[in-house]
């Protein structure tokens, strides 16, 4: 099992937004942001208050994760590209 953790830092006007929202507006914005970029969404209990330095968001990823077929996340963290 690996831990995939990722921070993401805003432009600070959108800091400052994110920021005024609780956290399951803040979760719904954040995972919205990590469709655009077209990564798996953390679990809303792992996205972490903001902070000046940007949003932390983890989860868990394991060797046989995806259909069974093997993660390509879990291979790239364990092996490369």
């Amino acid at each position: 099992m690996l831990e995939v953790v990722v921070r993401i830092e805003y432009e600070p006007a959108r800091m400052k937004r994110l920021m005024d929202m609780d956290m399951k507006s803040l979760a719904k914005n954040v995972r919205r942001d990590f469709s655009l970029l077209k990564l798996d969404h953390p679990p809303e209990g792992n996205i972490r208050e903001p902070t000046a330095y940007g949003i932390v968001a983890s989860w868990e990823t394991h060797k046989h994760s995806v259909c069974g077929h093997g993660n390509p996340v879990h291979h790239i963290l364990t092996f490369g590209a």
